[in-house]
């Protein structure tokens, strides 16, 4: 299920859904005697098509054929809708399927899922504001780890996690503001292209500051503030 967002899934099974529930209902008024030897042949196929419509969503859906073809228009339509939304689900789903077998990374899109995983959250050394909601993410998830500091040469190599790179190959996330991650990284001389392919990021919050500090160009305190 995993290979889908659940709006995709709500969305897919609602269409089919609905499209069954019409199925059915088109069954109900048919006329009472629609299938006796009288009736025409066309109206037989239309009957026995929308009673065995379950079925034949099964059959759909596993791509397999149908012994029957409904006469009506309407009916031709939702089968067109019918196989049409069969065939993403079993194409799409597939590829998805295959894709996140054919890529060794582990699926991280929320701060949860770093806790889900079992990483080892690392601070800047130098970062006391961020240390502190560090912490405060220790405590609140009852997680049983020490808080780790990371200096500013390790900042980006601590991350990777490819053991060819001869790194630490550990899963670790870095609590950072965003904006000063990228400048350190273009510090250290890493590139646009290494980093998107390497490292990916993951909100914790908003953490807004009205104010900041100010120092003049080439003071001793610069590298202390640049973290705060």
């Amino acid at each position: 299920m995993a290979a889908f967002e659940k709006e995709l899934w709500i969305t897919l099974i609602g269409v089919w859904a609905i499209l069954l529930m019409s199925l059915q209902v088109r069954l109900l008024l048919l006329p009472k005697n629609v299938s006796s030897a009288h009736s025409s042949s066309s109206s037989i196929k239309d009957y026995r098509f929308s009673k065995e419509s379950v079925l034949w969503s099964v059959a759909i859906v596993c791509q397999k054929s149908w012994y029957l073809n409904p006469y009506s228009t309407t009916l031709r339509m939702k089968v067109i809708l019918g196989t049409i939304v069969s065939l993403i689900v079993y194409t799409a789903y597939s590829a998805s399927i295959v894709s996140s077998l054919a890529v060794n990374k582990i699926p991280v899109k929320t701060f949860t899922d770093l806790i889900s995983f079992s990483f080892i959250f690392t601070v800047h050394e130098k970062s006391e504001p961020f240390q502190t909601i560090l912490r405060g993410i220790l405590e609140s998830f009852d997680l049983s780890q020490e808080l780790v500091t990371i200096s500013t040469e390790n900042e980006i190599s601590h991350l990777i996690t490819d053991s060819k790179l001869d790194v630490q190959s550990s899963k670790n996330a870095f609590v950072s503001p965003a904006d000063m991650f990228y400048q350190t990284a273009k510090t250290l001389k890493y590139s646009d292209t290494f980093i998107c392919n390497h490292i990916s990021s993951v909100a914790v919050g908003p953490a807004l500051h009205k104010r900041g500090p100010l120092v003049t160009k080439g003071s001793h305190h610069k590298e202390v503030l640049n973290h705060m």
